[in-house]
């Protein structure tokens, strides 16, 4: 009750700063987002500063992270919350490098450390990102600001028997892709490698995913969004729990875990001036694997995707978000899912709810 009543009161004081005007704007930025849903203990997801100076960009606080094109979902990253980070970026015309420290357990020292490289040439945009969760002691060369891989840096440490090893940290790399053929259409794309075996035959099952997509723009009224996304059984997870790609149960990367696919569709639009609505259809396939699958050797090296018994189901949710302010952003959510689990003699139907109300602001 304390803390539901905490939250009521974080949430009013914040509604409270966002209708005022700030006294005098500047390159200096807060950003704040509170949430309330019934399936996330309530919390302050975003509260961080941000600085430029020329191509610099410097973010510190608590904040949202994220990687990649998607806009139902990322591979690599997010978009997640409630991450104490520090993030700088350094952009030019032709391309963006930004990189994060981020802490996800004061207690077991596990922290996440991700550098992302954006290349613009023309209408494409290539992306080339790399995330680090690491536990226990961490060597300072992982601080560095430089974009070197941290799969190199870890190569290294091995080879002189020394520093971090493969338990203590999971890595996943991406490449993603966005085209803008013409003004009205965005084509995306983006490929997710956690485990990739290089032997052949291979000794163990690729840990991957993928997505596609398109954002229209050109229709009468609104915006088409249409994305889909797989990802392989045992993708995200690792040799211990404390090493899974996860964050207070939830995945660091696309939120859908491993051993499932899913098709977006989302149609969202401007009623009034202040006020825009979203509707949403995903129709998503899951398997019996999920966080916490550990491969043995014994399980075989073949790709393993949507495993044992298979539940389909469709889902329904429709977003409204209301800009109050120039500085502030009250949006909700309310969503239905069917469930059904097949390959079984007699189906087994199950229906789930959720919804949500969150405030953005920025000064």
């Amino acid at each position: 009750m304390k803390l539901k009543n905490l939250s009521i009161i974080m949430l009013s004081l914040l509604l409270g700063i966002a209708i005022c005007r700030p006294a005098a704007a500047g390159e200096t930025n807060l950003f704040g987002h509170f949430s309330l849903s019934p399936n996330t203990v309530p919390r302050i997801d975003e509260l961080s500063l941000s600085t430029a100076y020329g191509p610099l960009t410097l973010n510190v606080g608590r904040q949202e992270l994220s990687f990649g094109p998607g806009k139902i979902g990322n591979m690599v990253l997010g978009p997640r919350t409630g991450l104490y980070a520090i993030e700088f970026a350094v952009t030019f015309k032709w391309l963006q490098y930004r990189q994060f420290w981020a802490l996800l357990d004061r207690v077991s020292d596990k922290r996440l450390f991700g550098h992302r490289l954006e290349i613009y040439v023309g209408a494409v945009t290539l992306g080339f990102s790399e995330i680090a969760l690491l536990i226990g002691d961490i060597p300072l060369v992982f601080y560095n600001p430089l974009p070197i891989p941290y799969l190199v840096t870890q190569a290294l440490f091995l080879h002189n028997g020394s520093g971090i090893s493969n338990s203590q940290a999971n890595m996943v790399l991406g490449i993603d892709i966005k085209w803008q053929p013409y003004e009205d259409l965005d084509l995306y794309g983006e490929f997710l490698v956690d485990d990739y075996p290089l032997t052949v035959p291979a000794a163990a099952p690729m840990r991957t995913g993928g997505l596609v997509g398109l954002v229209y723009r050109g229709l009468p009224v609104g915006e088409l969004t249409v994305e889909y996304a797989r990802i392989n059984r045992y993708t995200y997870c690792h040799t211990t729990a404390d090493t899974d790609y996860v964050f207070l149960g939830k995945s660091l990367g696309h939120w859908a875990g491993p051993d499932t696919d899913l098709l977006t569709v989302k149609y969202s639009w401007d009623v009034v001036k202040d006020l825009t609505l979203a509707s949403s259809l995903t129709l998503q396939r899951h398997g019996e694997g999920g966080f916490g699958d550990r491969w043995q050797r014994e399980d075989g090296p073949s790709p393993i995707f949507l495993s044992g018994e298979i539940e389909d189901s469709v889902g329904l949710k429709m977003d409204v978000a209301y800009r109050m302010s120039d500085y502030a952003v009250l949006s909700g959510y309310l969503g239905g899912t069917v469930h059904v689990l097949v390959g079984i003699e007699e189906a087994i139907w199950r229906a789930s709810g959720t919804f949500g109300v969150e405030l953005h602001v920025q000064f």
